[in-house]
């Protein structure tokens, strides 16, 4: 994906995207070093396939905790 540098705003840098023109809020901290209004940058997004797995697990806990069925299984355990 490529998008445009509209404009830099206090810690915030304003992006135009190149394919359909929306803009896209951008941490500023987060541009490459020496970035400036009007520079063209290249987006790439990846997949956390860890990150994900933990947020999966994380969620789960959380909903067996509310149903109960984390503390089932603990009582079972402990027979």
């Amino acid at each position: 994906m490529k998008a445009i540098i509209d404009r830099l705003e206090g810690d915030k840098a304003v992006l135009i995207m190149d394919a359909d023109g929306q803009a896209l809020i951008w941490p500023r901290s987060e541009l490459p070093e020496g970035s400036s209004e009007g520079d063209c940058l290249v987006i790439s997004v990846g997949k956390d396939i860890a990150g994900t797995e933990k947020r999966r697990a994380e969620s789960q806990d959380i909903i067996d905790r509310l149903t109960g069925q984390k503390q089932a299984e603990e009582e079972d355990k402990a027979q």
